[in-house]
């Protein structure tokens, strides 16, 4: 969200996320290390998608969060992994031949009972770590969202590894992966 030398942009939640602003906060949470996302989707049916598919389906949370996703963030063309060019951590992006977030979105986020949530992705410059969370549409938007864990540092984790949430309420959902 940090150009480089800039100011943050804040992000437009309740216009593009299906929520609303006052609706109900989020109550129930569900939290998968899927350690790589782009795996898990490619897998043939009757895979892991088919049963976290059945499993979202049946607890219905309001919030899922997802860590080592290992989707790549949307760079500059030409861009090498620690250049230093400034990246989108917030859009996943295929930077080569795989089509890995084309895969994902097909597969697996435009398809019940994913396309009823909302995403934000927190990538790395490269396939490492990567958060993403899931927020059901039709609830209250998060008010701000930060990708540091440093509430202060308007800077997005360079790996990827953090999303919080903020609700007007003082609520904050953190989606975090810290690897051992």
């Amino acid at each position: 969200f940090a150009p480089a030398g800039g100011a943050m942009k804040k992000p437009r939640l309740s216009e593009d996320v299906g929520s609303c602003e006052s609706g109900p906060l989020p109550r129930s949470f569900l939290s998968l290390n899927v350690n790589g996302l782009f795996l898990r989707v490619e897998q043939k049916e009757g895979g892991w998608m088919d049963g976290v598919g059945d499993l979202v389906r049946r607890l219905e949370p309001d919030v899922i969060a997802m860590q080592e996703v290992k989707l790549t963030a949307k760079a500059p063309r030409g861009a090498k992994r620690g250049d230093g060019a400034a990246r989108e951590r917030d859009k996943p992006h295929d930077n080569d031949s795989k089509n890995e977030w084309q895969t994902v979105k097909r597969n697996m986020l435009e398809k019940d009972p994913w396309c009823h949530y909302t995403q934000r992705f927190s990538c790395a410059d490269w396939r490492y770590a990567g958060t993403l969370t899931l927020f059901k549409k039709g609830l209250r938007a998060p008010e701000k969202l930060f990708y540091n864990l440093d509430l202060d540092d308007g800077r997005h984790d360079e790996n990827g590894r953090v999303c919080i949430a903020q609700y007007s309420t003082g609520l904050r959902v953190a989606n975090f992966y810290a690897p051992n």
